[in-house]
């Protein structure tokens, strides 16, 4: 069953908050397929304006009315999308104007000969579900955000860490190149002891952050400094 489904199925046993949510639910159905001049467009008209303008309950039994006819809501594991679908703009713009009641956003485009109400984030797909009287099913949106938020927080620093050691193994193969040539010009022991000492530490400690290269020396160095030392070694190997 699809996420939306189940969400349907669920709003079919929602609560009646009033006597006269029942009528607003079905005008709800009405308003997203009606004709202009049929008896189901007379009876949508009448409810518009007589019972559902003034009651926020209604409103909200007219919105779960006209998501279980014509909406539709993404599955949130893989994107965040909820629409109504209606015949005519007005319809899709008393849609709207409910939801914005409810503090709701959302937009409104044309989509094959039919006016779509959409709303595109977590936060107010919630809302919507809430509102509709699916509260529950609003709340495993937030555990499904929580999740993926997590899930990327971790892949960010993966890639992250990943980079990082990618560089700094493609630096000390550069070192390395850098001594060999030095040591194979007979040049290595001509060398201040410093910079032997840097060059060694470099070429024993592939993955070893400049930071941590610096606290391996005695007495230890900052970042700058190690860069520099080894940049005198690049600098060395580039004149022979």
């Amino acid at each position: 069953m699809s996420f939306s489904s189940e969400i349907k199925e669920k709003l079919c046993a929602a609560p009646y908050e009033c006597s006269h949510c029942a009528y607003a639910e079905a005008a709800g159905k009405l308003a997203m397929l009606i004709e202009d001049d049929g008896e189901s467009g007379a009876f949508w008209t009448r409810m518009s304006y007589d019972d559902i303008e003034g009651a926020p309950c209604c409103k909200r039994a007219f919105l779960r009315g006209a998501f279980l006819k014509s909406g539709s809501v993404s599955d949130p594991e893989k994107s965040w999308h909820l629409e109504f679908s209606a015949k005519h703009r007005r319809e899709a713009e008393y849609v709207a104007r409910y939801l914005k009641d409810n503090e709701i956003r959302s937009g409104i485009t044309e989509r094959k000969g039919r006016f779509v109400v959409y709303v595109k984030d977590c936060d107010s797909i919630a809302a919507v579900l809430g509102t509709m009287g699916a509260s529950a099913d609003a709340l495993r949106l937030f555990g499904v955000q929580a999740e993926r938020s997590v899930r990327n927080d971790v892949n960010r620093r993966s890639n992250f860490e990943n980079a990082n050691l990618k560089k700094s193994v493609d630096a000390a193969a550069k070192y390395r190149r850098a001594i060999k040539k030095i040591k194979a010009a007979g040049e290595w022991e001509s060398l201040p002891d410093s910079l032997r000492e840097i060059g060694e530490l470099r070429i024993e400690h592939t993955g070893a952050s400049l930071k941590e290269l610096g606290e391996m020396l005695d007495p230890p160095i900052g970042k700058s400094g190690v860069n520099h030392r080894l940049q005198r070694l690049l600098e060395a190997a580039e004149g022979i």
